[in-house]
């Protein structure tokens, strides 16, 4: 498993926002603008293939961060990959002085 924490949205991590929200949930969009900026968290087996991701950015008060896009891939659900996701969102937070 790689764990890439970036303000970069990467090919594949943009594959599985596509899948899920577009293709599974049906969203009519799914990127914005936000994405230009904000922190993207991707989780890959160790041949590069997609598990899950997430975005997260500041907030308009001092030590606020909005987690977002949260989505693991179908066939990783049940695995505690969603848990991995927020353990890592966390981190990052506190690591970044946030609350």
């Amino acid at each position: 498993m790689k764990i890439i924490f970036e303000k970069r949205l990467y090919d594949e991590g943009r594959a599985i926002r596509e899948e899920i929200f577009l293709d599974e949930q049906k969203f009519s969009t799914e990127f914005d603008e936000i994405d230009d900026t904000c922190w993207h968290l991707l989780i890959t087996e160790d041949d590069g293939k997609g598990i899950a991701v997430a975005r997260m950015f500041e907030g308009e008060k001092d030590g606020e961060f909005i987690l977002g896009r949260i989505a693991v891939r179908m066939e990783y659900r049940k695995q505690h990959y969603g848990n991995k996701v927020m353990e890592l969102l966390e981190g990052k937070v506190k690591e970044l002085g946030g609350k």
